[in-house]
C-alpha cells in the first residue's frame, strides 16, 4: 500500500529506520519541532518504562522521540472525537474501551516500539496489561498540529499499518479534512472534507463530521 506521497509502507518503514540509526550524536537534535533523544543507547520496551518521565516520549525502534506538548484547539478536538466514540459505543452496549493520550500501546516488544496515539479505540480488551495496551488497537485516531504533520500523514501510517491496527484516522483541523485508512483492505485513503459525514469501516455504524467537531472548539 501507498501512502498519500506515493511511497509503500515498506519504503517508509526503511526511512524511519534510517532515520533513527542517522542520530549518533550526544545530547538532542530538534528537527521540526520534533526532539530526538540522538545518545547511542538504545532503549527496550522494559527500559523505556523505567524511566521516570517516558510518558512525555515515544520509543521507535529502541530510540526516544520527544514531541511538543499540544495545544488547545488540538486537545478540544480530541475530548470532542473521544467522547463522540464513547458515547456511541456506550449507547450500542459495545465492549470496546475509548482510551485518550497520554496512554502507552506497546506495538512490538522486540522491535521496541510504543506510541501514544491521541485516541485508541481497543476493542480485545485482554491487550490491556498492568494499565498499558500490548498490541494494536481496532482503531487509531491522530489529530494533527503543525509540529506533527509529518509523523502522522507519514510515520504513523507505516507503523500502524505494519502492527495490525485496522483503521486509522487523521484529524486534519487546518486542512479541513479526514483522512480514513482501512489497514485490512489496504488501498488508497478515503480523504473527506469538513462538510463530509465519514463512517468507520471497523466500528459498524459509526459516523463522524468534521463540521462538528469544529464547531465545538
Amino acid at each position: 500500500m501507498k501512502d498519500e506521497f506515493g511511497k509503500t509502507t515498506e519504503e517508509i518503514l526503511e526511512e524511519i529506520k534510517a532515520e533513527e540509526r542517522r542520530k549518533e550524536t550526544n545530547g538532542i537534535v530538534k528537527e521540526s519541532a520534533v526532539q530526538y533523544t540522538a545518545d547511542k543507547q538504545l532503549y527496550s520496551v522494559e527500559g523505556y518504562f523505567e524511566l521516570e518521565d517516558f510518558v512525555e516520549y515515544e520509543l521507535i525502534y529502541g530510540r526516544l522521540v520527544h514531541y511538543n506538548s499540544p495545544g488547545y484547539s488540538h486537545q478540544r478536538s480530541s475530548f470532542q472525537i473521544s467522547k463522540r466514540f464513547d458515547d456511541y459505543i456506550t449507547s450500542n452496549k459495545g465492549k470496546c474501551k475509548v482510551i485518550p493520550a497520554p496512554f502507552c500501546v506497546v506495538l512490538d516488544e522486540v522491535d521496541a516500539v510504543v506510541v501514544q496515539p491521541d485516541i485508541s479505540i481497543i476493542c480485545n480488551t485482554e491487550l490491556i496489561k498492568n494499565e498499558y495496551c500490548y498490541g494494536a488497537p481496532d482503531i487509531i485516531v491522530e489529530v494533527v498540529s503543525p509540529s506533527n504533520k509529518n509523523r502522522d500523514y507519514h510515520q504513523k501510517v507505516a507503523l500502524y499499518k505494519e502492527y495490525g491496527v485496522k483503521e486509522y484516522w487523521i484529524i486534519d483541523l487546518e486542512l479541513e479534512r479526514v483522512t480514513l485508512y482501512n489497514m485490512v483492505n489496504g488501498g488508497m485513503p478515503q480523504i473527506s472534507g469538513m462538510k463530509d459525514t465519514v463512517y468507520s469501516t471497523v466500528l459498524n455504524g459509526f459516523a463522524l463530521n468534521l463540521q462538528s467537531i469544529y464547531d465545538s472548539i
